[in-house]
């Protein structure tokens, strides 16, 4: 009886978060401090994590790392924030031998830096996960990366 208890106060509580989150949006109906770019609404992070960390935070707001379907969703990203330096994880991963969205979605139009993907570079570490990098040309700014590494992210809220 006790655990039933629990378990519906449980699902109040998830309830409650769920209407928060809906509620809180801006006139874009993006939520708060999330960024409306194309009808998709995006979350660019000023805090730093490893790119499993990252894809956690975006999944706990009902969304996931960013997927880059097109070549004018890749254009609005770029430098999205206007800084130069900026360099943020995107939702593209190689652990399983094969560079795949978060989503499961083929690789279909990469945007590598020139000599990337080299899974280890100059680094001793294997490099499978995708961080943006927007000291490069805005069709050439993918790089692998150590997923230990932290680094900004980007969320889409996924719909």
């Amino acid at each position: 009886m006790k655990s039933l208890f629990l378990l519906l106060i449980l699902g109040i509580v998830l309830y409650e978060a769920a209407a928060n989150k809906c509620s809180s949006t801006d006139s874009s109906g993006c939520p708060t401090d999330w960024r409306e770019i194309g009808g998709r609404c995006y979350f660019l992070s000023s805090e730093m994590k490893t790119w499993v960390e990252s894809r956690n935070y975006c999944r706990r707001q009902g969304a996931d790392l960013v997927v880059i379907n097109s070549i004018e969703e890749q254009r609005a990203l770029y430098r999205l924030d206007g800084d130069h330096e900026l360099l943020f994880w995107i939702g593209l991963d190689g652990r399983d031998g094969d560079f795949k969205w978060v989503d499961g979605s083929a690789l279909t139009r990469p945007f590598w830096q020139e000599g990337q993907p080299d899974d280890a570079g100059p680094n001793t570490k294997v490099e499978d996960c995708v961080e943006m990098y927007h000291h490069n040309p805005v069709y050439a700014n993918w790089n692998d990366a150590p997923c230990e590494s932290t680094r900004r992210w980007m969320c889409e809220e996924t719909k």
